[in-house]
């Protein structure tokens, strides 16, 4: 799950919301399980608009913030090897 989605800027928001729409039972129970949690542990904030259909957007905390050099460097690591692995194991796949 990528949680760093959640960081602010628009075209992050919008690549979650697709992600999110694939399966979107899984996700949904799972992703608000995980919101809730950063929310409880402070890295998060939630603003709940009282209009129809709800509205709910979500922001990084100061301690937040903190991780994104870690999750910077996390998802670097990803798009140098994980993704790839995941390429190398299609193909063969395929094979």
């Amino acid at each position: 799950m990528e949680d760093h989605y959640l960081v602010g800027d628009q075209q992050r928001r919008e690549s979650f919301r697709r992600a999110a729409t694939r399966h979107p039972q899984h996700h949904k129970k799972m992703l608000t399980s995980e919101l809730r949690s950063l929310e409880r542990d402070g890295f998060i904030n939630r603003k709940v608009y009282p209009v129809v259909p709800p509205k709910v957007e979500y922001s990084v905390t100061p301690l937040g913030e903190t991780l994104r050099p870690m999750l910077d460097a996390m998802g670097n690591w990803g798009q140098k090897y994980a993704l790839p692995m995941q390429d190398k194991e299609k193909k063969m796949a395929r094979s």
